[in-house]
């Protein structure tokens, strides 16, 4: 089966579950890329975009979207919560082979998706997709592990999910294969 059919299925879950992200990443997005004006005009590659939830506060803050996802039924998803909004653009890709143009985009995110990509792969690809000064960014909601119930969710998981390797797969702010994405050359 492959990565795009695991969420077959799971789509309102997440539209239902999945939580947004902190403005204040979004605020330095937009400090680093030297934004003067709410988006201005800058075009952002949403990779693993899923429902569209990073997607739709991307849009709130003025960029011109373009989420690209493998799996059907969450592109559905977020093409419905969008539909009319033309700096919405839903592309059917993936992390590795996004099918976009080359050095078009002025940024790539990924919000709770990395964890699911080859990562060189999807290094080459930001690569050839990002104009000269582009920028990446990579985003989670990180699990306060100091909270009873997320100890107690993990010890949960670990029982009775037999593939389960930690949230988000077990990646923590330096783990290797962020570090590998962003200082190895391939």
């Amino acid at each position: 089966m492959g990565k795009e059919q695991l969420f077959r299925g799971r789509a309102k879950d997440y539209v239902a579950g999945r939580p947004g992200y902190a403005e204040g990443v979004l605020d330095e997005m937009g400090r680093r890329l030297g934004l003067a004006e709410k988006g201005d005009g800058k075009r952002i590659a949403d990779v693993g975009s899923g429902t569209g939830k990073f997607s739709g506060q991307l849009l709130m803050r003025g960029y011109e979207v373009y989420g690209i996802e493998p799996n059907e039924e969450m592109r559905r998803e977020a093409e419905a919560r969008f539909q009319g909004e033309r700096r919405f653009h839903s592309v059917e890709g993936n992390a590795e082979n996004t099918g976009m143009k080359s050095g078009w985009f002025d940024a790539v995110t990924c919000a709770q998706a990395f964890h699911w990509f080859d990562g060189d792969a999807f290094q080459r690809e930001c690569r050839r997709i990002l104009n000269r000064e582009g920028m990446v960014f990579l985003i989670w909601n990180m699990r306060d592990m100091d909270a009873d119930l997320n100890r107690d969710l993990y010890r949960l998981f670990q029982i009775h999910c037999p593939d389960f390797h930690g949230f988000s797969a077990g990646l923590s702010e330096d783990d290797e294969r962020i570090v590998r994405f962003f200082w190895r050359q391939v």
